[in-house]
């Protein structure tokens, strides 16, 4: 839950600045942070930071992107975000370690302003698990909400962790149940919500000494699965919570969103929820939810909260709803452009009621932009900024006032290797974001109101048990950080020298032999020496002398740049630096030149380049330049071949032996090289048109009969291909050649492969059956759906267009199905529904210790049972002394199955009375006798022997041979004491044993 520090965001105008040096003055950083975890957890950063602008005392804001990986996850998840003093980041959540649900781990870090750590970064251990929320306290304490499963279980259970101001774990406690959120009034009292193990909302209230004052359940008028997941206490004292109730819509679960407003003493004050026509709209769209689900209040205790609206295709849009305190409606809008469609984000809210939404714009499956949407407090758009990627994911956002930036965390793919990744991105007040490896930029935003009706939902609470359950733990991990050096520079390949016939070999430039990979980045020492090549050349510094240089003339120059100016007197060296050739020696031959340099932070690097001479015997010869296709958005490059070395000359004045073009028309290239000359042109021509677009398409064929492909006309015929080796662009295929064929089209600029998949038509007579559909009470909506098949075209016969029609009374509509072979028609009937006779059940199966039964709930007509949160699934393993709940539901009413897997002690242990230790071989030896199979869990078996006297005189584990100090101890009564864990808990057991001699 965000503390009252994260509502004091505020904006000014402008850009923001700040006066300051970043480890190297005048120079621009690349840092990479690498987080480790012991053994399982590897979380590289990288984290591109600011750049002075020239000489002025400022710097340049730019899109700050921080990112994460772990080593061997196939899944990145998202990060909370949440504000902290001093300019510093607290970022929360989980990731998965593999493909698997169970291998998740909670992880919690804080990071500074510019993204480095700031503090310990702790992960729970040992357990698959999440931190779900983080309250922060006025006092700097943090209480961290988890979410958990043992092992070897099936039950949840969330944990509330305490720590200080300095980190330090204070307490740890837990309880069964799954929640998702907490906040605290201040006071110490702290209010966890979320949902029981019976799927009912539920809130716990917990006291600053960690005991539980109150744990109650939400209860519906209809019994239905429901959760709370969001909670912030309120000025007065009481609380308002975001949740959602399950109800069924022609047999579907959906979710209706909930608001509740309640006292501290857990008192319903009102609860409402948001329809939109029970879930869709006028225009069929539906309101759904984000994850992780939170509201924001502003200065007034408005509430903002963000959702999506959406029905496949491109309708998805971010939807923001703003209510007053009593949750009634201010404004509902959504936001959309014409290109790109939303998917799920978070916002801020300022005290003034301004929103900064940071979300999803999906363009294709594969290409999810990252966009920030300023907003202001009628819901108007103000602004907004687009940065493209591949994909982007938003888990939340917020603003720390201390550097005057907002900070966004969620998942990407990293644009410079494709990786999937965790990013934490931080954006100046004035949604400024730029780099000249992922640019930004402005877009425009339509905003459209969404009719939505605010309708009483009565609602009770109700008490609940709170069980106890092992508190989960915190370890922390280490994180390192390596810096690449405040300069990275290349070496670059210089083009050859060419020395023509007859020509006398003069000084080769070495000015452009390095450049650095940063404009902004300072060389501040060079040493240039000759390491190979024909003996006697050497390198000359030409110009006036310059303290910094050592020699004018050898086989070494080092330059070392005194003061914070090193560009410039590093390009005023190089620009005098040159090669020589040998006195009286010919200059042809290949020179290794190498260069030490040092950068303005100290770090040094070496790199070489190759220097390249030749002298021709004869004149060039140019190959014909032909004709060449210019591509839509591609450059071509003319590149000129002669086997004999020459200097080329292009239309523009460049003397490389290729010409970057992006417009038609005739380039013509000379070449000379002293002994001769040549010349030859390309001419660069338009394509005729482009491929038509491709798409995986699937054509459906009758028994019997055939279907036929045609491609579509174009003014160029393709270059076509099929799989199978045929080119024919029309094709034609028999009821008996099912499956899917690849085509391929290629032209001088473009490739497109789709597949064309031939498949039989469906059986429309055996979907078109007739079914009937339950009213559950007076004035509830049933939805009908026309049957989706593909390659089927169905409808209404009374003409009515949507696929889902509402009906609200008892009527009969026909359907008609067609599959272009056949027809069939069926009747959909509405009935009021009879009366429920679903009653909750309790089935007990015993077990024993250490032991589980598969669990198959058994199939009734009518019936729907299924886990909560897994509604696939129709098996379940649970283990001896644990419990499983399931939700039955015929479509009106839900009762809740219950299975117990009770847990006995099975194992059965002999103690025999009487044993004769006069060694014939034949019960000489006393000890305790488990039963085979029976006593699989068997362990720590111990053995206490008392004599009539009570003294001990026998203890351990291993049997007892009779005596007592090395001696047979004396024919009597003895008493036995034997204790063993038999899987759940440890067992005394005490007999009488007589010793005979």
């Amino acid at each position: 839950m965000r503390s009252p520090a994260d509502f004091r965001g505020h904006f000014r105008a402008g850009m923001t600045h700040y006066g300051r040096s970043l480890l190297c003055r005048g120079s621009k950083l690349d840092t990479f942070l690498t987080v480790t975890h012991p053994q399982r957890y590897f979380l590289p950063y990288c984290l591109a930071l600011l750049g002075v602008l020239g000489g002025v005392n400022a710097v340049a804001q730019e899109f700050d992107l921080k990112y994460f990986d772990y080593a061997g996850s196939g899944r990145q998840a998202l990060f909370e975000v949440q504000a902290l003093p001093a300019g510093e980041v607290l970022m929360y959540g989980h990731h998965f370690a593999s493909q698997l649900e169970t291998e998740r781990a909670g992880v919690i870090l804080t990071v500074n302003e510019w993204g480095d750590q700031a503090g310990p970064a702790h992960h729970i251990s040992d357990l698959p698990a999440q931190i779900k929320d983080v309250y922060l306290a006025p006092d700097g304490s943090q209480t961290l909400l988890t979410s958990y499963q043992a092992p070897n279980s099936l039950v949840r259970s969330y944990g509330i962790i305490r720590r200080d101001a300095a980190f330090d774990v204070q307490s740890s406690r837990s309880w069964v149940g799954t929640m998702q959120a907490v906040a605290g009034d201040g006071t110490g009292n702290l209010y966890v919500v979320g949902s029981s193990r019976a799927s009912l909302g539920a809130i716990t209230k917990i006291g600053s000494n960690g005991e539980p004052i109150f744990a109650r359940k939400l209860v519906p008028e209809t019994v239905r699965p429901a959760s709370l997941l969001d909670v912030q206490v309120l000025r007065n004292g009481d609380l308002l919570a975001l949740g959602f109730i399950t109800t069924t819509v022609g047999g579907t679960p959906q979710k209706e969103i909930t608001l509740l407003r309640f006292t501290a003493d857990g008192a319903i004050v009102w609860s409402k929820k948001i329809s939109r026509d029970r879930f869709f709209g006028a225009d069929g769209l539906i309101m759904e939810l984000r994850q992780p689900s939170r509201f924001h209040l502003d200065a007034e205790e408005n509430i903002h909260l963000i959702t999506f609206l959406g029905a496949g295709g491109n309708q998805w849009r971010t939807h923001l709803l703003k209510l007053d305190p009593d949750g009634e409606v201010i404004h509902s809008t959504a936001y959309r452009t014409d290109d790109q469609f939303a998917g799920q984000g978070a916002i801020h809210v300022s005290e003034e009621g301004l929103v900064t939404a940071a979300f999803a714009s999906i363009t294709s499956p594969s290409a999810h932009s990252l966009t920030v949407l300023r907003i202001d407090a009628e819901g108007n758009p103000l602004q907004a900024i687009r940065k493209d990627g591949e994909q982007y994911d938003v888990s939340g956002i917020t603003w720390n006032a201390d550097p005057g930036a907002f900070f966004i965390s969620g998942v990407t793919r990293d644009c410079q290797d494709g990786e999937r990744v965790n990013y934490l991105a931080r954006l100046d007040e004035a949604l400024f974001f730029a780099t000249p490896e992922c640019p930004g930029d402005p877009v425009s935003y339509l905003a459209e109101e969404v009719p939505v009706a605010i309708l009483a939902h009565p609602v009770a609470f109700e008490e609940l048990v709170s069980e106890g359950s092992s508190p989960p733990t915190l370890e922390e991990f280490t994180v390192r950080q390596r810096s690449v050096g405040c300069t990275v520079f290349e070496p670059v390949e210089l083009p050859p020298y060419i020395v023509g016939c007859g020509t006398v070999p003069g000084r080769y430039s070495l000015v452009d032999s390095i450049r650095t990979l940063d404009d902004g980045a300072n060389l501040r020492s060079v040493r240039v020496r000759i390491t190979g090549g024909p003996l006697g050349a050497s390198l000359r510094y030409e110009g006036a002398p310059y303290p910094a240089v050592t020699s004018t003339n050898a086989q070494e120059i080092t330059y070392r740049e005194p003061d914070r100016y090193a560009v410039r007197n590093l390009q005023f060296f190089l620009d005098r630096l040159s090669l020589v050739p040998p006195a009286g020696l010919d200059f042809a031959g290949t020179y290794a030149i190498e260069f030490a340099v040092e950068g303005n932070c100290g770090e040094r690097f070496t790199r070489s380049v190759t220097v390249t001479v030749l002298r021709p015997t004869a004149a060039p010869e140019l190959a014909e330049g032909g004709t060449l296709t210019l591509c839509p958005g591609a450059p071509l490059v003319l590149r000129a071949r002669s086997p004999i070395p020459a200097n080329f000359t292009w239309p523009d004045g460049s003397t490389a032996d290729t010409l970057l073009v992006d417009q038609p028309g005739n380039y013509t290239v000379a070449a000379d090289n002293g002994c001769g000359a040549d010349a030859t042109t390309f001419t660069v021509v338009q394509p005729t048109a482009p491929l038509p677009p491709g798409a995986d398409t699937t054509l459906y064929v009758c028994p019997g009969g055939s279907v036929t492909y045609r491609l579509p006309d174009h003014q160029a015929l393709p270059q076509v291909q099929w799989n199978d080796g045929r080119t024919d662009p029309q094709r034609t295929w028999e009821s008996d050649e099912l499956g899917t064929y690849t085509l391929s089209l290629r032209t001088d600029c473009e490739a497109v492969s789709y597949g064309i998949t031939i498949a039989p038509s469906s059986d429309v007579s055996a979907a078109a059956s007739d079914r009937t559909f339950n009213l559950c009470a007076p004035g509830d909506t049933v939805w009908l759906s026309l049957p989706q098949l593909a390659g089927v075209t169905s409808s209404w016969t009374d003409g009515f267009a949507d696929v889902a029609r509402p009906v609200i009374a008892a009527a009969d509509f026909e359907i008609r199905m067609d599959n272009g072979c056949t027809d069939a028609a069926a009747t959909y009937s509405v009935r009021p529904a009879p009366v429920s006779t679903l009653t909750d059940e309790t089935i007990n199966e015993l077990l024993c210790y250490g032991d589980s039964v598969r669990f198959r709930p058994d199939p009734r007509p009518g019936l729907t049972t299924y886990l909560p949160d897994d509604s696939l699934r129709t098996e379940f393993w649970v283990r001896a002394g644990s419990s499983l709940s399931l939700v039955r539901t015929d479509g009106c009413a839900e009762a809740t199955l219950t299975f117990n897997a009770l847990a006995e002690d099975c194992c059965r242990v002999y103690l025999p009375t009487a044993f004769s230790p006069n060694g014939d071989g034949v019960n000489d030896t006393y000890a305790p006798q488990p039963a085979r199979g029976s006593c699989a869990l068997y362990a720590n078996p111990e053995l206490r022997v008392y004599d009539r006297w009570g003294s001990l005189v026998h203890a351990g584990s291993e049997a007892w041979d009779g005596r007592v100090r090395g001696e047979l101890a004396a024919a009597g009564t003895y008493l036995v004491r034997h204790t063993y864990f038999n899987g759940r808990e440890t067992v005394e057991r005490v007999v009488e044993v007589v010793l005979l001699q």
